[in-house]
């Protein structure tokens, strides 16, 4: 029998959710995945405290993970896209603190083994890919720092620049690719129909797709 104890700091934006599913607070851990086989069962939970905090404060998230029988350890580095929305309602504290966000979780990555890239959104035809996939963290995340917030919001062409530096020959063959959208979820270019039958088909190809939303009234549906 083996027992993992991990614990994280993170930055809580406001809440944390799926497309489409919201939660107080959630964790992920990429670098340490374990193997599930016949041989192997794996038991596991979380806790986090406190269990609401306002945006920009902390939290310490706990996650226990029990592991009997025949278990081992594998690496599963990442290819991720920061996918950040520059429109005009993330003027003030919610595009600071996406750019807070983005760089610090650009910080944590294991970036022997893993890339970084950043992409921005906001009005028709503003959205750009603001650094491709990379293993230089200083250069994405000067990239991040340099974004400021205007325009209207199309979060469907941050989505699509996503899938595209991702299905690049930059993509690494054994890297999961992930694309994190910081975003209030105000889409208000192409219709929401749209916007989820994009995210559909990037996650058709393999693609996992997070979302964070910022500030207390984003939108948890878009």
């Amino acid at each position: 029998m083996r027992n993992w104890r991990i614990v994280f700091l993170v930055i809580v934006l406001a809440s944390v959710a799926w497309m489409g599913l919201r939660f107080g607070v959630t964790a992920e851990v990429s670098a340490a995945e374990l193997q599930q086989t016949p041989d192997c069962s794996v038991a596991y939970d979380k806790t986090a405290t406190p269990g609401e905090v306002d945006a920009g404060g902390v939290v310490t998230v706990s996650l226990w993970v029990q592991a009997t029988g025949n278990c081992s350890a594998q690496n599963s580095p990442v290819d991720v896209l920061l996918v950040i929305d520059r429109s005009g309602s993330m003027s003030g504290n919610s595009i600071a603190d996406a750019k807070q966000a983005a760089i610090t979780f650009v910080g944590q990555m294991d970036l022997t083994v893993d890339q970084a890239g950043a992409a921005s959104f906001s009005s028709t035809g503003a959205g750009r890919l603001d650094h491709a996939l990379s293993r230089d963290g200083g250069s994405v995340s000067a990239a991040i720092n340099r974004l400021f917030a205007s325009g209207m919001t199309n979060m469907q062409e941050g989505l699509e620049l996503a899938e595209a530096e991702l299905g690049n020959s930059q993509q690494k063959a054994l890297n999961a690719p992930v694309i994190v959208i910081l975003s209030d979820g105000f889409h208000n270019e192409t219709s929401t129909s749209s916007l989820f039958a994009a995210a559909n088909r990037i996650k058709a190809k393999g693609i996992r797709i997070i979302s964070i939303g910022l500030g207390a009234n984003a939108v948890s549906s878009q």
